[in-house]
């Protein structure tokens, strides 16, 4: 639990802000249901787990989140490339 903002505000914040947009959220939360995770997503986190969770697998979800913002940055890169004439 968050002493004064909930996660969604917080997401929220940091999504709208231009330097903090592309920090990776990954949302730890008792809420199981469908539309919790819906609406946390909808928020713009890249992945929602509900507790009890494994270290083990918050791990892997962690390094998978990070390995997906890397495969995008190259994607952005390599699309910015392109609009250039070949040499």
């Amino acid at each position: 639990m968050l002493p004064e903002l909930d996660g969604l505000a917080v997401c929220e914040i940091l999504r709208r802000l231009p330097s903090t947009a592309l920090i990776p959220v990954i949302m730890l939360t008792a809420w199981k249901t469908g539309a919790a995770r819906n609406i946390g997503l909808a928020t713009g986190a890249e992945d929602y787990i509900t507790k009890p969770f494994s270290p083990r697998d918050l791990v892997q979800r962690v390094n998978d989140t990070l390995r997906s913002k890397e495969i995008k940055a190259l994607a952005r890169e390599f699309a910015d490339l392109r609009r250039y004439p070949p040499i």
